[in-house]
């Protein structure tokens, strides 16, 4: 019989209900319920499960504890697995949503990452820590992602495209084959995007082209 664990998500916004979702869908893990700085939220039900309270709750465990990291926002999900990897108990699963094509024997994941409903990973493809993939994406042969990389609904990733840390892609994005995108770069939705982008460059359009600033 298949051993059902315990798992928290840290979050408690729309991405969390999406992961909560996954998770019953995945099979193998049991929501414990959602953890979340407000304070004013502490108690209340979302997503048919309850907001226990600040992820300050999994220190109080001195058992092993399965976490699912749905925070949308790179920077701030960078910070906070951080600040939990000071907690030598908890470990963060890749969860992998059954309607996604992810063959695990020609495709490499990182801890903690989500692969959210309808993801197409094909062959050679290597995907980083804490990385959220949302609905839709395709991602062809011999691409690359880093560490907490999201990419928006339907992005759309050729061959051997190579994503930094901590990029963030918008819904509807393409990426041309071979093309590199430097760490902490953004790239909005619907852009088409040709050639590299340098580190921490936003780029819109079609093509698309650095942002320009106000004024």
């Amino acid at each position: 019989m298949r051993t059902i664990e315990p798992i928290y998500i840290v979050g408690a916004g729309g991405l969390a209900k999406e992961a909560a979702w996954l998770i019953e869908r995945h099979g193998g893990y049991q929501v414990c319920g959602f953890l979340d700085a407000d304070e004013s939220r502490w108690g209340q039900e979302h997503g048919g499960h309850a907001i226990l309270g600040g992820d300050g709750v999994l220190a109080t465990s001195s058992e092993r504890v399965a976490v699912c990291l749905a925070i949308g926002a790179r920077r701030i999900a960078s910070a906070v697995a951080e600040r939990l990897a000071e907690i030598p108990h908890l470990r963060f699963p890749t969860l992998v949503d059954p309607s996604s094509i992810c063959d695990l024997s020609r495709v490499s994941l990182g801890e903690g990452t989500l692969v959210l409903a309808g993801v197409a990973l094909t062959v050679d493809v290597s995907i980083g820590a804490h990385c959220l993939l949302n609905p839709g994406c395709t991602l062809s042969h011999d691409t690359a992602l880093g560490d907490f990389v999201s990419l928006g609904p339907r992005v759309s990733l050729a061959g051997a495209v190579r994503v930094g840390d901590g990029v963030e892609v918008g819904t509807g994005a393409s990426i041309l084959p071979g093309v590199r995108v430097g760490r902490d770069a953004v790239v909005g939705a619907g852009a088409v995007v040709t050639r590299d982008v340098p580190a921490g460059v936003t780029v819109v359009g079609v093509p698309a082209r650095p942002m320009r600033p106000p004024g």
